[in-house]
């Protein structure tokens, strides 16, 4: 009784955030450093195989992934990757692969490394990614890979490995790693026709009278019969999805709409009783709503599958799942379609209104206003479509052609990947010539320098010259000048002495012939 509860003080709410000191970084990458230096790097490699040093060393690699050239250097040395070398040691990196702390290491360094730095490291690889994928561990250090990927020819080499082998990756189910590969060829638009026929052939749905069976099968990651399709009964299969199927139907709906024909073939072809059974399901009602949001299905295709849906819409309304596909069905139909879909809704209105999601329903669908004032809400409806039509070069220009619009975000990204090499060459060319310019102009400005500095020495010797005997040639002047003086004195003072006598001998004459 007099034992005070604490457990209270460490709930989020209540939990205090400090400032970093800046002083934490600047250790950090001390840290860094000091496990990356030369002495240690055998060290730290065989840290990442321990179980209880590999999570910190994953902490501190995403901790400085900021600093990219401490990354690369713990990263190098994690992977034993010498200086000169094209790349990491190759059998280190299949081991780290292989191991379960090694692993995650490596999905660390995946994760902190720079895309473009990834090369030298799917080339160690490569020749044996199909037995990586088979293994517990490594899978999902290829899975990290595949996402981090940005080229085009990453990707095609990818393909080139892992392609034929789908049907392999599905059998170990490693469904993971193929969903990698559908969205490395969403990012970069390459391989999604490939993909698609891997996956077709994998599930023996290749045919195009098979390709109604591939949504099933998809979902299910395995080949579904009609007959098992076809079961509403409660003796067809009961399971209609399963997470990693969902998921690989999501990443295949944000293809190209060329290269996802089966797919929409099968949507279009699956029964009422079967989406609904679908929209049920906890992964499978994800998996409709990406069908429905996606930009690349086409407006038909999906104004079709709500019409499928509409006639079981109040029972799917009522649904923890169900009612969120209804509202998809909802945001994604014409005028006409939400017209049908809001009166089966009318129909069991009474009953939806006891439902907790039947209720959420009704009000987002504007069941209530619908049945109140009907030609407001029609009138509502119609403005709304009026401005998307009027903005559908912004906001839905994806949406009536697939892709017009993203061509016309990425034109200059993919016409510079399409055509790298040429025009790498040329800014090779072009820099190489400004730089034989730019040389030049500094040897011209150089040599000029040369010969104004030269020029300008000359003069300065020549000036220093002239007036050192300009100065000579004015004390000689100055010499002479003060000889004639002086000897202008001496005469001077000579012809007053004399003049002095001469008057002295006359005022004495003068005396005496006075006296006399």
């Amino acid at each position: 009784h007099g034992v005070k509860q604490t457990h209270g003080a460490f709930r989020a709410d209540q939990w205090k955030r400090h400032a970093v000191p800046s002083s934490f970084r600047t250790r950090l990458k001390t840290i860094g450093s000091e496990l990356a230096s030369q002495d240690t790097i055998v060290q730290l490699s065989e840290l990442a195989l321990n179980s209880a040093a590999a999570p910190v060393l994953q902490l501190l690699l995403l901790a400085v992934r900021h600093d990219k050239a401490l990354v690369q250097v713990v990263a190098r040395a994690l992977l034993r990757w010498e200086e000169g070398a094209e790349g990491p040691d190759q059998d280190w990196v299949l081991k780290l692969a292989g191991d379960v702390s090694g692993s995650h290491m490596l999905e660390a360094i995946v994760e902190a490394m720079h895309p473009d730095e990834l090369l030298p490291l799917l080339s160690a690889v490569r020749k044996s990614l199909l037995q990586l994928c088979r293994m517990r561990s490594a899978n999902h250090v290829i899975q990290r890979l595949v996402e981090k990927v940005q080229s085009k020819p990453m990707v095609r080499m990818l393909m080139t490995e892992l392609g034929p082998s789908v049907s392999q990756l599905l059998q170990w189910n490693r469904a993971g790693v193929v969903k990698a590969l559908g969205e490395a060829a969403v990012r970069v638009k390459e391989g999604q026709a490939e993909l698609m026929r891997g996956v077709c052939s994998a599930l023996n749905v290749s045919a195009p009278t098979q390709h109604p069976r591939l949504l099933p099968s998809l979902l299910l990651l395995r080949e579904v019969t009609e007959e098992e399709e076809a079961g509403d009964d409660g003796k067809g299969f009961r399971q209609v999805a399963v997470v990693l199927g969902s998921l690989l139907v999501q990443t295949m709906a944000k293809f190209e709409e060329e290269a996802m024909g089966p797919l929409l073939t099968s949507l279009a072809s699956v029964s009422a009783i079967f989406l609904k059974r679908v929209a049920n399901d906890g992964a499978g009602s994800r998996a409709l709503e990406a069908m429905l949001s996606s930009a690349s299905v086409p407006v038909k295709a999906k104004q079709k599958l709500i019409e499928k849906i509409t006639p079981v819409a109040a029972d799917l309304a009522k649904d923890r799942c169900g009612s969120h596909v209804v509202e998809a069905c909802y945001r994604q139909g014409n005028l006409a379609k939400k017209k049908a879909l809001v009166e089966a809704l009318v129909k069991e209105y009474k009953t939806l209104r006891q439902s907790h999601f039947g209720g959420i329903v009704c009000q987002r669908c504007k069941v209530e206003q619908f049945m109140k004032e009907g030609s407001a809400w029609e009138l509502e409806q119609q403005r709304a479509e009026k401005k998307r039509s009027l903005f559908a070069d912004i906001i839905d220009d994806d949406e009536a052609d697939g892709e017009n619009k993203k061509k016309r975000r990425r034109g200059r990204k993919e016409e510079e990947a399409a055509a790298g090499g040429e025009k790498k060459a040329k800014g090779d060319k072009a820099a190489t010539q400004r730089k034989g310019g730019e040389r030049e102009k500094e040897t011209r400005g150089k040599a000029a320098q040369e010969e104004e500095g030269e020029e300008g020495e000359a003069k300065r010797k020549a000036k220093t010259l002239g007036g050192q005997k300009l100065d000579a040639h004015l004390e000689q002047l100055g010499v002479a000048q003060g000889e004639e003086e002086e000897e202008g004195e001496k005469v001077k003072d000579k012809t007053k002495k004399k003049k002095g006598k001469d008057g002295r001998k006359e005022g004495g004459r003068r005396l005496r012939a006075e006296d006399e």
